[in-house]
């Protein structure tokens, strides 16, 4: 029916559809309507909330409202806090969308403190291996550069060259 979660689900992947093809309006409206669903369905906080969050947030940023994704993207990463710990790794693609949303209306500190929880989640999750650390590091190296932060960038590469270095010679 029309109030089911399996309804929420189906809103959702067609959010994800027309977002896809470009019809950002309609992917806005029906990831809308399946966060409605689910907020009355479970609770305002539920897991499932995430998921079309991000899709809304994706939808409002390609329909030219940053400002509206910056606020979605904040809610999904409070979701993900609230039930899966401030540390888990399944909030580093909700933090990425969210810097580069900050970085679009000109937020810098704030898309840069979005980077550095990225940067602080991998450090604690990849400490046993340090290889594991590269291909994060790799994309802050990469996002430093495209904000112009270069001496930041340079310390980032020479953290990876450390790491290949003491790992292989």
């Amino acid at each position: 029916g029309p109030t089911s979660n399996d309804t929420a689900r189906s809103l959702s992947n067609l959010g994800l559809v027309q977002h896809r093809v470009g019809n950002y309006e309609a992917a806005e409206q029906n990831f809308q309507a399946a966060i409605d669903i689910i907020r009355d369905n479970e609770d305002k906080l539920s897991n499932m909330l995430i998921n079309p969050l991000k899709g809304l947030g994706a939808a409002q940023l390609a329909n030219g409202r940053p400002d509206l994704a910056s606020e979605t993207y904040s809610q999904a990463v409070h979701i993900s806090h609230v039930n899966s710990g401030p540390h888990n790794l399944d909030q580093v693609e909700i933090l990425e969308a969210l810097a580069e949303t900050n970085l679009r209306i000109g937020e810098i500190s704030a898309a840069k403190n979005a980077q550095d929880m990225i940067y602080a989640l991998t450090l604690r999750h990849y400490s046993g291996n340090s290889l594991d650390l590269i291909e994060p590091l790799m994309r802050r190296a990469m996002w430093q550069r495209r904000t112009g932060v270069v001496l930041d960038e340079r310390a980032t590469y020479r953290r990876i060259i450390r790491i290949i270095e003491t790992k292989y010679g």
